[in-house]
């Protein structure tokens, strides 16, 4: 035998020692006890996993049938395991089709017997508002009576006159325009100026994509028994296009396109209250679809403290009497200057500083404008901003959302 033939008579000895270990496919064969531990890791980690997902984040009529399917499913594949650890999948049809689907039907005749042996709860109607009620309740949101309780001062003051509170709240939530022709993506900038003699201000700048002619929400409303009134502009570069004034109707029809409306309310007789404020913003009173992106921004002659703010919507699952809204805090960074908002609100501010306005103003909205411009600070809407007359100035930002707002804050 010559020197070449022992050599390849060497190679093939060890190949054949090397494929001995490793097994037909080329891969490492595992031994039984590490297949028993990978099959235990697996079971734990799927039973763990289930558990922490089922009882923190699922609702519980969710709970049940979820975890038998997932349980009988991480049984099967346990058994996949073992058995794949024995099976040849190059032999025949048959058995390759026993090694796929052998484990499958194990799993659907598991959760078969254990859904007849051990049926899921009957949940009656009752049963269900009250899981969906502590899903809802578990998430954040708040009662109507709880979130009272975490005004401070202020929830003696809606306990004292809750019915005028109420309402503005479920007008907030539920009176919001289905059927009218709304916007896209709505951009909502707002003011609250508070003035002496127990007056108050919001300038309100409305956006947004429309499709064809656009219904505008404009009515003012008050907290308690005073007097508000509004005007609703609409401008195409720096030319006012339409005018109106409060009492006709909620809401005004605008086929600018695009779409820049500022709405003007003067609270003549309501300024702050004793204690702080409660104020709302008829975002959802806008948006037909889309995020929603909010600017809000307080200037006021009095000292207050830092405001919170609080997303609120309807809530389909009261108890008896209890009113349908549901309220929960969100964190901003509330910034103590109102440049963010101002600069959105300004080229409009310096439009309605001239005397008149340009564009189609009816006398009425002439008349108006000017009542407002006479009540403030230097008289001067461009000025606005900037006057130093004011000690309180905060604002924040809000974007990708889709409810209505409140914010609150005391009075120091």
């Amino acid at each position: 035998m010559s020197v070449k033939d022992t050599q390849s008579h060497f190679d093939r000895a060890k190949a054949e020692a090397f494929a001995g270990e490793v097994g037909m496919n080329g891969n490492l064969s595992l031994p039984s006890k590490l297949v028993l531990r990978l099959s235990a890791t697996v079971i734990l980690v799927a039973i763990l996993s289930v558990v922490a997902w089922l009882f923190l984040s699922a609702p519980p009529f969710f709970q049940y049938p979820i975890a038998m399917a997932l349980l009988c499913f991480a049984l099967s594949s346990i058994s996949c395991l073992l058995f794949a650890a024995k099976a040849d999948l190059s032999g025949t049809l048959g058995v390759a089709a026993v090694s796929i689907g052998g484990p499958a039907a194990m799993w659907v005749v598991t959760l078969w017997i254990v859904a007849t042996l051990f049926p899921p709860p009957n949940i009656t109607r009752e049963g269900f508002v009250d899981m969906m009620r502590a899903q809802e309740l578990k998430t954040g949101w708040k009662t109507f009576p709880d979130w009272v309780n975490q005004l401070g001062a202020l929830q003696d003051l809606i306990r004292k006159d809750p019915a005028n509170h109420v309402r503005q709240i479920m007008d907030t939530a539920y009176y919001v325009g289905q059927e009218k022709n709304k916007l896209a993506e709505p951009n909502i900038q707002v003011l609250f100026v508070y003035l002496d003699n127990n007056q108050a201000l919001k300038f309100q700048r409305v956006r947004g994509g429309k499709s064809g002619v656009a219904e505008i929400y404009f009515k003012a409303h008050t907290t308690q028994t005073g007097s508000a009134s509004s005007v609703l502009l609409a401008k195409s570069d720096n030319t006012i296009t339409a005018s109106d004034i409060n009492g006709k109707s909620d809401w005004r029809e605008i086929s600018t396109d695009p779409l820049d409306c500022l709405i003007i309310t003067f609270y003549e007789t309501e300024g702050m209250l004793p204690q702080g404020d409660l104020l709302y913003v008829n975002t959802t009173k806008y948006r037909k679809s889309g995020d929603i992106t909010l600017g809000v921004g307080i200037l006021a002659l009095q000292e207050i403290y830092k405001p919170n703010v609080w997303l609120l919507r309807g809530f389909p699952f009261p108890l008896p009497n209890e009113v349908p809204v549901i309220f929960k805090q969100v964190s901003v960074d509330m910034n103590k200057k109102i440049d963010p908002v101002w600069s959105e609100l300004s080229e409009w501010m310096t439009l309605v500083n001239q005397q008149p306005p340009p564009g189609n103003v009816s006398e009425e909205a002439v008349g108006f404008l000017k009542k407002v411009r006479l009540s403030l600070p230097e008289t001067d809407y461009a000025k606005l901003g900037n006057a130093a007359a004011f000690k309180a100035k905060y604002a924040f930002r809000l974007e990708k959302f889709n409810e209505a707002v409140a914010v609150t804050f005391l009075k120091k």
